[in-house]
Order: structure tokens, then C-alpha cells, then sequence
């Protein structure tokens, strides 16, 4: 068995042969992507509150991957390494970036929490698998404030934590196997 170091075993992953290597990064992004989700939604509902520290710490460990990830699949080629590796954070940081205009613009009808939340996630699953997962969560979340005020009858101007939903939406979207 080789050196299990840290720097040896990402070493060793560069020259992978077959599917291993293509399968070792979006394995680790997606556990990384459901603890932290699990994190957050876990805060949201006791404190209703997002840390900020651990956000920035699951952003970067997203973006250390997305560069790993981008190096493995450059082939060498270090333009092909910038161009995919930029595009790919510029588009992931866009549903983020939106959530933020929208908690400025409405005087935080959605908080910067959810905003921060949905900006990690991005770096984590892409823009496009994000995107997804927030509608998925904004109809989920529409069915249970139906729920709450025609069945349970609750004033219409009531508060509920959106990262909950954030994270039913991407355990069924999983389960179904529509983000990945």
C-alpha cells in the first residue's frame, strides 16, 4: 500500500486510469454538499440562524475541490485548467448572487442566511444543479405555507426557515437522481 499522506493520495489521483478518478471528486462534493446542507438546515430550524464561519469554511473546501477537480480534467492544458475552472465558479456563484439582490430589494422576504446558504451550494453543486434544487425547495416550501394557512389556519404573514426545504428538496432530488 502506497503513502497515505494527503499530498500523495491527490498525487496519485491525477494519474487514475478508467472511471475511479472521475467519480472521486463528485463522490466527495456530494457528501461534503449534504453534510453541510444537513448543518444548516439543522440551524435554521433551532436557531434560525446560518453560520457564517462554517459557510465560509464548506465555500472554501468547495472551491479547493472545484480547482482539484478542474486540474484533473484539464489534461495539462493550463488555458482549458482557467477557462473551466472560471466559468464553472462564475456560473455557480449566479443563484447565489440573485438570492442576495432578491434579500436586498425586499427588505429580507428571504434572508442573507438563505442567500449565503444557496451561494455555498452553488460552489459546491454548480449553478445549474442549484438552480434546480432552490425551485424544487421554493415548491415544496409553497405547499407547506398553503398547508399552514388554510388547514392550520396560521396568519398569512408567518415566518419559516427556507433551508429546511432546501434540504428535503435535495434528499428527494437525490433519491430520484435528478441533480447528479
Amino acid at each position: 500500500m502506497s503513502n497515505l499522506s494527503t499530498l500523495s493520495t491527490l498525487a496519485e489521483m491525477t494519474t487514475m486510469t478508467g472511471m475511479t478518478k472521475y467519480l472521486v471528486i463528485p463522490i466527495i462534493l456530494w457528501i461534503t454538499s449534504s453534510v453541510y446542507l444537513a448543518l444548516m438546515a439543522y440551524s435554521d430550524v433551532k436557531t434560525k440562524e446560518i453560520p457564517v464561519k462554517i459557510s465560509i469554511g464548506f465555500g472554501i473546501a468547495g472551491i479547493a475541490l472545484t480547482l482539484f477537480s478542474s486540474m484533473i480534467f484539464s489534461y495539462g492544458s493550463v488555458s482549458y485548467f482557467f477557462k473551466s475552472f472560471s466559468s464553472y465558479i462564475i456560473f455557480a456563484l449566479i443563484p447565489g448572487a440573485i438570492v442576495f439582490a432578491v434579500a436586498y430589494f425586499t427588505g429580507q422576504a428571504v434572508g442573507y442566511g438563505d442567500a449565503i446558504v444557496i451561494t455555498v451550494l452553488g460552489i459546491l453543486m454548480g449553478g445549474k444543479g442549484v438552480f434546480s434544487l432552490v425551485l424544487y425547495a421554493i415548491f415544496i416550501a409553497g405547499f407547506m405555507a398553503l398547508v399552514e394557512i388554510f388547514i392550520l389556519k396560521k396568519d398569512k404573514k408567518f415566518e419559516m426557515p427556507f433551508v429546511p426545504f432546501l434540504f428535503v428538496a435535495y434528499v428527494m432530488a437525490n433519491a430520484a437522481g435528478f441533480l447528479f
